[in-house]
């Protein structure tokens, strides 16, 4: 009989509804449990191949925080922790009193499992916890490094810290947890630094949709014409790259910053440093494609970031990516072929990085190509065969196999 997973998050985001679409293509999810779906026939939080029927929803909470999110007056409150808490709180009690013993696993992400985990441990059904970024105790580590380097840092990485609550709920889920899917070597990395069997951590790298690659572009005569695309904020190693970009002459690049500004952090960055740039703010999906068309390379010297989903939208456009160590990264990109790797927190290496291309005319268009022919690898099916191999694995009884007391901390 095939193995039937439940997927469970509350808000749903790209890898749980190409989690549930792999294991609906194989026969094998018992339903996708979320707040909203398709909500007024729209096409968002929906997935176009995965049925109606399979969808689990309870969404009044979340409909109330949607409005709220998009008020104008309360939207920070709509956007708030509390309020998503509130809301994935009761998501999770609701999935935890769903389940049955005719489910064989549950596949639950970060913040949102504790409760549907203690139920399945009660039922010896399999867990399995998609966790997107790196470890809490990780996160913080990097945010003390940063602020003991520059103390005026703090206003903008604090209200990343996790408050108390949410760290003993996610070290619950941890201890719950049969396998922790890591989405990257850099989030592995902060499990294993902790005393954690590698039996007990699966890697499994994100994808992109086929439809959005694009044939690989050519460098043109002048500028460097550098992107970065995401939120833009300390946590993104913005301030290093600005700092980089101080010792190169303005007329050799070309800096564009597609995303949303943390709260006053552009000011930040306008008092320290006169780096010319052009800033998009958030852009739609085809707004930040024209972006990637017109780049020669992706920047992303995130400090700490689980899978960097936009490295790989990046190549699948043909652009290479001068990137950090703390991302996937170096899961994805061979130094030197499919972009460049750089140390997180080192202006110097990123400079030298931009100054190599810049040197070097025609190694952008070489490593374009490269990224290109590689992103033709890196799929959304690739993604979905690796999540149903896992949950059968969990459901047939290797987590009986695999499970091995957490070290706690």
């Amino acid at each position: 009989m095939t193995p039937q997973v439940l997927v469970s998050h509350p808000f749903g985001n790209p890898n749980a509804y190409q989690a549930a679409r792999g294991l609906h293509l194989r026969g094998s999810l018992a339903g996708f449990a979320t707040c909203i779906y398709a909500p007024w026939g729209t096409s968002l939080r929906s997935d176009e191949l995965l049925p109606k029927g399979a969808v689990r929803t309870g969404g009044w909470r979340e409909g109330i925080r949607v409005m709220l999110a998009n008020s104008g007056v309360l939207s920070r409150t709509g956007r708030s922790v509390g309020m998503i808490d509130w809301v994935a709180r009761a998501h999770d009690v609701r999935v935890a009193r769903q389940l049955t013993r005719r489910t064989d696993a549950v596949w639950g992400y970060e913040d949102f499992a504790a409760h549907s985990f203690e139920r399945a441990k009660a039922l010896g059904i399999g867990t399995i916890y998609d966790l997107p970024t790196v470890h809490h105790m990780e996160a913080r580590r990097i945010y003390e490094r940063e602020v003991e380097a520059d103390p005026s840092l703090a206003r903008f990485l604090s209200p990343d810290l996790e408050p108390e609550h949410r760290i003993r709920r996610k070290e619950a889920e941890l201890e719950l947890a049969d396998v922790v899917v890591c989405a990257s070597t850099f989030v592995k990395g902060a499990f294993t630094k902790r005393g954690w069997p590698a039996s007990r951590l699966k890697v499994l790298p994100y994808g992109v949709s086929a439809r959005a690659v694009r044939p690989a572009s050519r460098r043109e005569p002048g500028p460097l014409r550098l992107l970065y695309a995401g939120a833009i904020g300390p946590h993104k190693g913005i301030h290093h790259l600005f700092q980089a970009l101080c010792d190169v002459p303005e007329k050799a690049f070309h800096l564009t910053l597609a995303g949303a500004w943390v709260p006053g952090f552009r000011e930040w960055v306008a008092r320290r440093f006169r780096t010319p740039f052009h800033s998009t703010g958030r852009l739609p999906a085809a707004g930040l494609s024209a972006e990637y068309e017109q780049a020669d390379v992706l920047v992303f010297p995130a400090l700490r970031d689980g899978f960097g989903l936009v490295l790989v939208e990046a190549m699948a456009h043909g652009v290479p990516a001068i990137a950090s160590t703390s991302c996937a990264a170096p899961d994805l990109v061979r130094d030197g072929i499919e972009g460049l790797i750089v140390p997180p927190s080192n202006p110097v290496r990123i400079r030298e990085a931009i100054e190599t291309l810049l040197d070097r005319p025609q190694l952008a268009p070489a490593m374009s190509d490269a990224a290109y022919q590689l992103s033709r690898r890196l799929t959304w099916e690739s993604y979905q065969r690796q999540v149903v191999e896992l949950s059968h694995e969990v459901a047939d009884g290797g987590r009986t196999l695999v499970h091995a007391a957490a070290p706690r901390h």
